[in-house]
């Protein structure tokens, strides 16, 4: 969501949508290939407002780009744009932004890019490529301290210290067929560290032990299976934990420490049925108004204080 109130909508295959937050009218912009100041493709994975303002959408095989306010121009930051110190790969992951107001750029498989928002500089973030075991990363997160996390596929989290350039790795492994497979992170009011894997499901990062604890409890009747795949993690203005996987969404209460109250909303459960298993992105917006976007049954909404989803 921008400073005006509009939401920003992407999808696989669906280009970019902007909700006008004063009129609710939509406007879409789909691809033209031929057209330099256009989008180019319709397959996006990421978008980000940041500081200023500037909306940026990272694409599965186009790079990235910086949008301005009436989505009319499009400045691109493609591989093939950039020869010498250019962004290492098209396919986008992530965006995130340093105090100083640049733009980190996760490629999956061409490491991490840095954007100097006041230059306009691109480059390959070198020493911190240096000290990954993978270039084939997923998610970005700046914490309350100015770490940066970074999720990866197949070698679990990194933990950079960008002053003193030191990097730490963490292992998310439950047992499951997506050990170490990072789609995720989030950072909640309390400072925990979030991970979501594509197939070894939740994981919290616990600073006693400095490492990640899988949060998959089999006991409960609705539990996080070790299999799951999380795609989303978001902590509403209740302090509830809500968790968008493949397989439903669910939602944390924490009632005292490392303890838990789970709640399954799925297909066909009443009374508040979101309608599909396949959970993929969730948003609250100004008003306590929960977003959730599903692969297979459009967009829904949980106004705050209504236990009933609404669908638009």
């Amino acid at each position: 969501i921008d400073d005006e109130g509009n939401v920003w909508l992407a999808g696989e295959n669906t280009g970019l949508i902007r909700l006008d937050g004063q009129t609710g009218e939509t406007a879409r912009y789909n691809a033209e290939e031929e057209n330099a100041r256009k989008l180019a493709t319709n397959s996006i994975r990421y978008v980000y407002a940041d500081s200023n303002d500037i909306i940026w959408v990272g694409t599965y095989n186009r790079g990235a780009y910086m949008i301005d306010k009436n989505a009319k121009k499009f400045d691109s930051y493609q591989r093939s744009e950039f020869v010498k110190a250019g962004l290492p790969g098209y396919n986008v992951r992530a965006l995130a932004e340093d105090e100083a107001g640049d733009i980190l750029i996760a490629c999956d498989g061409g490491g991490l890019a840095r954007l100097n928002t006041s230059t306009g500089a691109l480059r390959s973030e070198a020493w911190v490529n240096g000290k990954l075991d993978t270039r084939y990363l997923s998610a970005l997160l700046f914490d309350k301290e100015g770490n940066l996390w970074i999720g990866t596929w197949g070698t679990g989290v990194y933990k950079v210290n960008l002053e003193s350039r030191t990097v730490e790795n963490f292992k998310l492994e439950s047992d499951g067929f997506g050990d170490n497979k990072v789609f995720c992170l989030y950072e909640d009011s309390r400072g925990t560290i979030w991970g979501g894997s594509v197939g070894s499901g939740l994981f919290y990062y616990d600073p006693a032990s400095a490492h990640f604890v899988g949060l998959n409890d089999e006991v409960q009747p609705h539990y996080l299976r070790k299999s799951a795949y999380v795609i989303d993690i978001l902590e509403a203005s209740d302090s509830s934990l809500w968790v968008a996987t493949l397989f439903g969404l669910y939602r944390l209460d924490f009632r005292y420490e490392n303890n838990y109250d789970v709640t399954l909303f799925a297909k066909n459960d009443q009374p508040d049925s979101i309608g599909s298993y396949d959970i993929h992105t969730i948003y609250e917006d100004p008003d306590k108004t929960l977003w959730f976007g599903t692969g297979d049954y459009g967009l829904a909404l949980r106004p705050y204080g209504r236990p009933v989803f609404k669908h638009i």
